[in-house]
């Protein structure tokens, strides 16, 4: 499990990557403003574990997302 979360444009820090599937299932919290990329990022996440081959469950209220994923 490999899993990158994205891109920087200042390469001052470190690209934030997951390694083992247990930490991100106990330690996940995404919060940020509107248009911050929050779903984007829960979008990339769930592709990601689908292209694994793990389970998932994706609960979007407004469909936005679950269209894109499927």
């Amino acid at each position: 499990y490999n899993l990158s979360l994205g891109f920087l444009n200042d390469f001052n820090h470190e690209q934030p990557e997951i390694y083992d599937l247990k930490d991100r299932f106990e330690h996940t919290y995404i919060v940020g403003k509107t248009g911050m990329g929050k779903s984007s990022l829960l979008e990339r996440m769930a592709e990601y574990d689908i292209n694994q081959g793990i389970a998932t469950i994706f609960i979007d209220p407004k469909g936005d997302s679950v269209k894109k994923l499927y």
